[in-house]
């Protein structure tokens, strides 16, 4: 025997249900063909308007939830109200509302109501248990044996209640077997995650302090950015229209006034969606995450000299539009629109995406910059009255002790994690004070009493107490 598709089953359960249907009101339904498959098949069965009944999870509260609502589904219809006999319930178990259903959609809480529900109609049948489920009782305690069991073995993840129980002892097993499942599948992703933004770091680090390579690497930085811009410029809805549709009022319009009808001017053209999720994902998304990360290294490992914000804003500005202006080139936006629409119609779009994308953008990045280099400044290097290096270094000692030394007495994990923080901060500018050299050092505070005292330890003098 072959085995069972979706299809094949859908057909089968939509038979069944017509069967059952055909049994009770006698209608005449044709069952569907083993040959319907695919879209005619889900037509056929939206034509059956089946309904179904769902009781959704939240343990013995939604199941409590859910009896009253069963009950009241087969209390009504009601029929009209009388003052002296009072409200009626429905006339007979065809016509109640829980009759009306063909599938009965259950999960956790709402499962343990419906296999309720289910096990008492296969064993009694539809009319009892609808007897009894809308019929008034004359005490109020009185309720019908099968929904005083319901509710006399309400806890039903662990029925002998206590500490000493097998059900007790078995709840807590379970519990602590699926905790340990979980930890095994999501741990191991979480450490995976936190090696690979470790190893990240490590190599963010290495990177910038090899001078010789950070010029490739901001040419590979540009290289992305042109990527990503590109294959944003060409997935623009607007660039591949699918074509207006066939009664376009704007397309009437404009041919009584004998215009050539432009679809992407038609605001009720069919314009396509643009790329999938996962190229926009590999193609777009990743490459500009990691040419703003490559830029960031490069930023942050080389000393700019000083300059006033005009300066940084228009270097800024210029790279932006030098940028997007290739990407726009490489795009050819003109070429998936395959249709002649003017030469200015694509200066205009030209100048848009180089000048108001590019350079807006490259303004902002010149911002950062210029507040990046401008404040913050602790560190200089200079000669003859002219800065020719600036820097700002976060070691100070109240932030290394709060980052490092909280707690007393130092270990040596503290120290080596200290002294590598150090490392990486220091290095950019010991880089450039071996390559420039200096004849005094000048400083202020405690710091430069430190690093005096430093020096003499280093030169194997006893440290000076100032």
């Amino acid at each position: 025997m072959p085995p069972l598709d979706s299809d094949a089953v859908l057909r089968a359960e939509a038979n069944t249900v017509d069967g059952d249907k055909k049994q009770r009101a006698e209608e005449k339904v044709e069952d569907i063909r083993p040959e319907t498959r695919g879209a005619a098949l889900y037509r056929a069965l939206h034509e059956r308007n089946f309904t179904a009944l769902c009781l959704s999870g939240g343990g013995i509260r939604s199941a409590s939830f859910a009896l009253g609502v069963i009950e009241a589904l087969a209390v009504h219809p009601r029929p009209q109200s009388d003052r002296d006999k009072g409200d009626k319930q429905s006339k007979s178990p065809k016509e109640s509302y829980l009759a009306q259903f063909d599938y009965l959609s259950t999960v956790s809480g709402g499962g343990y109501i419906g296999s309720w529900l289910s096990a008492w109609v296969a064993r009694a049948g539809y009319p009892e248990v609808w007897s009894k489920l809308n019929g008034k009782r004359h005490h109020p305690d009185e309720e019908p044996s099968e929904i005083a069991w319901l509710r006399a073995y309400s806890n039903y993840l662990t029925p002998k209640l206590g500490l000493f129980s097998a059900d007790t002892w078995a709840a807590i097993a379970l519990y602590v077997r699926n905790l340990i499942l979980n930890w095994l599948v999501i741990l191991p992703a979480l450490c995976v995650l936190l090696l690979a933004i470790k190893g990240a770091t490590i190599l963010a680090y290495g990177l910038s302090t090899k001078s010789e390579i950070q010029f490739a690497l901001v040419f590979v930085g540009i290289l992305l950015m042109i990527w990503t811009l590109r294959f944003a410029t060409r997935n623009r809805p607007t660039c591949n229209p699918r074509g207006p549709t066939p009664e376009s009022p704007s397309q009437a319009q404009q041919a009584a006034f004998g215009k050539k009808a432009d679809r992407h001017r038609d605001e009720l053209s069919r314009v396509s969606a643009g790329t999938d999720q996962a190229k926009f994902f590999w193609l777009c998304l990743l490459p500009a995450i990691l040419a703003s990360n490559i830029f960031s290294i490069y930023l942050t490992s080389r000393d700019f000299a000083k300059g006033p914000l005009w300066y940084f804003a228009l270097v800024g500005i210029f790279c932006g539009i030098v940028v997007y202006t290739i990407s726009w080139v490489s795009a050819f936006p003109f070429k998936p629109a395959q249709e002649q629409r003017g030469a200015i119609y694509w200066i205009r779009d030209l100048t848009c995406w180089s000048v108001g994308g590019g350079g807006v953008y490259g303004a902002l990045i010149g911002l950062g910059a210029y507040l990046f280099v401008t404040f913050h400044t602790e560190f200089l290097i200079g000669k003859a009255g002219e800065m020719i290096e600036a820097n700002s270094l976060k070691l100070g000692a109240i932030r290394l002790t709060d980052q490092f030394f909280r707690e007393d007495p130092l270990d040596a994990k503290s120290v080596n994690r200290c002294r590598q923080y150090v490392e990486v901060y220091i290095h950019p500018m010991a880089r450039e004070v071996r390559k420039h050299g200096f004849e005094a050092a000048v400083g202020s505070s405690g710091t430069i009493l430190t690093i005096a005292q430093m020096i003499q330890i280093l030169r194997h003098e006893q440290a000076t107490r100032f």
